[in-house]
């Protein structure tokens, strides 16, 4: 369970996968980490995978995320973040997501596939990480 990532310098990307129900103290230890990592730098974008959760979020650890987002925004952005989805609710969690953040410069979107958000990353779409390898 948890979440884990890999960052990858050269298409200034952090990828990670979702595993399981995540609480609002894992993602704000996933934040911390990826923002104290060495590879990492301020406008480096995000793509997430969130398909093979089993359990969407609720409102109020979008909130917490979304809190904790706005008061590293200086850290984080401007970036835009990809989370890859698998049911409406998650789409729709996601979206609202990213209007709680609008002012922070992260753009935050959801996709349910891989190919349209590696376009909207900019990234080619011969690009995929490793990371998502398992995932379906």
């Amino acid at each position: 369970m948890g979440v884990h990532f890999t960052i990858d310098r050269d298409a200034r990307l952090v990828v990670y996968t979702v595993e399981g129900v995540t609480t609002a103290d894992q993602a704000r230890a996933f934040l911390a980490a990826v923002l104290t990592h060495p590879d990492y730098e301020p406008g480096f974008d995000f793509l997430g995978d969130r398909r093979e959760v089993d359990e969407e979020p609720d409102t109020a650890y979008v909130r917490v995320v979304s809190f904790e987002v706005m008061s590293r925004k200086a850290s984080l952005g401007p970036c835009r973040w990809a989370v890859l989805v698998s049911s409406e609710l998650g789409y729709g969690m996601v979206r609202m997501w990213g209007l709680m953040t609008e002012a922070s410069g992260v753009e935050i979107a959801p996709f349910r596939h891989v190919a349209d958000a590696l376009e909207w990353l900019g990234l080619p779409a011969t690009y995929f990480p490793a990371v998502l390898a398992t995932a379906s």
